[in-house]
């Protein structure tokens, strides 16, 4: 190539850079704002007291996590972390109160000030499966908190009892196709993430095969023996 020709070969490259920067850059300001107004999913960070240091720092970690899978959605949740008063989880987040780095609701009222009659928690304890509740847009689903390897049983089941909140669990026959019940906060944020992505409406009526697509992307298949 000639002078003229490798200088404006460098320009285009330029220009063709800047331009994929910019536009990386738009859609991730219109997701921020999405963010915002789409259907509300809570994670409980109420159970502090359940977990040994290394748990709480583990649950930072897959709220993080979370974080990510919901901000990779083409129509994202809008997260709502919860604490009844003071959590590790969000005095560990760096610039947690800071909304133009978290694209988030924080709160440590608890999750009686959003109204017992909007939650619907869910749980593996649970008799109701999600996919047979016709959800609301009013309505908000809440994720367990909790790092304990399996200690305390039904304690989210018992918290949504005690707050006058519904229940549900994931399709459970399903979870044990890959011998899955009990999952961890971000695994249960990741499947919601896939499922209302591919079924594009806030009424957890997912077909069966929406929910295997998800719940199969998410959870490796564990080997047998």
């Amino acid at each position: 190539m000639t002078e003229e020709e490798t200088r404006q070969y460098m320009e285009n490259i330029a220009e063709e850079r800047h331009k994929r920067i910019t536009e990386k850059k738009e859609k991730k300001v219109r997701q921020r704002a999405r963010a915002l107004t789409g259907p509300r999913l809570v994670i409980d960070l109420s159970f502090d007291e359940l977990m040994k240091p290394t748990e709480l720092k583990s649950l930072t970690s897959q709220v993080r996590r979370s974080y990510g899978a919901v901000m990779h959605m083409e129509s994202p949740f809008h997260l709502c972390l919860v604490s009844d008063g003071p959590s590790h989880v969000l005095t560990t987040l760096s610039g947690y109160d800071d909304a133009t780095q978290w694209p988030a609701t924080f709160s440590t009222e608890g999750l009686a000030a959003i109204g017992a009659e909007h939650l619907v928690y869910l749980s593996a304890d649970a008799d109701t499966v999600l996919s047979d509740i016709t959800l609301e847009p009013t309505d908000v689903l809440v994720v367990g908190g909790l790092v304990d390897k399996n200690r305390h049983k039904n304690v989210c089941n018992t918290r949504a009892e005690a707050l006058g909140a519904r229940t549900a669990c994931l399709p459970d026959e399903i979870l044990r196709e890959r011998s899955f019940r009990v999952l961890t906060t971000n695994q249960v944020v990741e499947i919601l993430a896939k499922v209302y992505d591919v079924d594009g409406e806030w009424t957890g009526r997912a077909d069966d095969d929406t929910w295997r697509a998800a719940i199969g992307e998410v959870l490796p298949r564990r080997r047998a023996g």
